[in-house]
């Protein structure tokens, strides 16, 4: 394990994302097993076998693999975010772009923030920098001043949200924790 690794496993801890994990492990199970509860495989529609193949996948994973996925992210976005803070980096590409990936499930706070666009050194990225949740697929570009302008992109104005903070426990920018 890299030194890397040990510093987000320990902030994990300390943050108690393993808990978070295991209570959202349990929901995900619980939410699955009412709305499609276990009995005579028989006949069932495709939509209730794919169901019950996601029970046992997510009973048979636990939230050990929640954990593990988690750690990968975050090793990602931990050094992906000094590479856009790397002072030559940041010079040509001073803002950040707030990337949602917009899918069906995709969490309404995630959507709300979807194409806005800040300096780097803004305080929305002390807050909003993905890993923003379990199962999270939103990701940060990094923005230069001929981009925003081919792409019609504006900086956005400080505002409030009908969603302030991210979900429980993710409500901080590893990247900056870790410099």
């Amino acid at each position: 394990m890299t030194q890397l690794e040990q510093k987000i496993l320990t902030l994990l801890r300390e943050r108690h994302i393993f808990d978070i994990a295991a209570r959202t492990h349990a929901k995900w199970l619980a939410d699955l097993e009412a709305k499609y509860p276990r009995g005579p495989r028989g006949g069932l529609n495709p939509i209730v076998r794919s169901a019950r193949k996601m029970q046992d996948k997510i009973a048979k994973f636990g939230p050990e693999a929640l954990v593990d996925d988690l750690l990968t992210h975050f090793v990602y976005v931990a050094e992906r975010w000094q590479q856009m803070t790397d002072p030559d980096v940041a010079r040509s590409r001073p803002y950040l772009r707030y990337v949602c990936a917009c899918l069906p499930d995709s969490r309404p706070g995630h959507l709300e923030k979807h194409g806005l666009v800040f300096p780097i050194d803004h305080h929305f990225w002390d807050v909003w920098y993905p890993l923003n949740g379990l199962g999270c697929m939103c990701t940060v570009m990094s923005v230069s001043e001929d981009l925003l302008v081919r792409r019609g992109w504006r900086i956005s104005e400080n505002r409030r949200f009908e969603f302030s903070t991210p979900d429980e426990g993710f409500d901080f920018n590893i990247g900056k924790v870790l410099s």
